[in-house]
């Protein structure tokens, strides 16, 4: 579904999508949760892409043994 949205460019469709597949337990997949997370940014949504963030470096803790680390540029 969220890849069918993409292709529409219905990308605030496409993040609720990934967004919602990130956040259930049943995925706990830290690729599902980078992908949203690199979208949230990309559409300019700062507290979801936070939030993402978040969740993207907790499930990576799980399931790598070394997480990445996060650096946002800021322009000024």
């Amino acid at each position: 579904m969220a890849e069918l949205a993409s292709r529409r460019d219905q990308l605030d469709i496409t993040l609720a999508n990934y967004r919602q597949a990130a956040a259930t337990t049943a995925t706990e997949d830290y690729k599902v949760a980078e992908r949203a997370t690199v979208l949230a940014m990309l559409i300019k949504e700062d507290p979801v892409t936070l939030e993402l963030a978040k969740l993207w470096y907790a499930l990576t803790s799980k399931q790598r043994p070394s997480p990445p680390s996060f650096s946002i540029g800021i322009d000024s």
